[in-house]
């Protein structure tokens, strides 16, 4: 639960995906097969929820009712 928000938001960067599958690859953190044919065909994955905002957020309300908890 206490996953500092540095950690979440390098988690959300680097991302790659496989445009004929969807398949989402962290090349830290899961990297793809070492296929170069796979790994030509990989693009950088778009997140269109804004994940660095939406992190911010929910850090922000966990930290307000982290006392509750």
């Amino acid at each position: 639960m206490q996953t500092p928000k540095e950690e979440c938001i390098r988690r959300t960067q680097n991302r790659k995906t496989d445009p004929s599958t969807g398949t989402i690859w962290h090349m830290d953190d899961n990297p793809p097969p070492e296929d170069p044919k796979l790994r030509e065909k990989l693009v950088d994955y778009v997140d269109e929820t804004k994940p660095e905002e939406r992190i911010n957020e929910e850090s922000e309300k966990f930290e307000a009712s982290i006392q509750a908890l």
